[in-house]
């Protein structure tokens, strides 16, 4: 099942997460593993991080 929120606070630690922008799928891992991979202590700052416009590349 696909489920797309564009509320953060709801993605739960363990669901399986893609963050597209601009078209371009930029990370999709789990919400934890993102957070870690990223070193962010909250997914919506990795969300920030990968779409900000100087963004590092894509993550999976």
């Amino acid at each position: 099942m696909l489920w797309a929120t564009h509320l953060i606070e709801e993605v739960d630690d363990d669901d399986d997460v893609l963050i597209l922008h601009r078209g371009t799928l930029r990370a999709h891992n789990v919400a934890h593993t993102l957070r870690e991979i990223h070193q962010h202590p909250t997914l919506a700052k990795v969300f920030a991080n990968l779409t900000a416009d100087n963004a590092p590349e894509a993550s999976r």
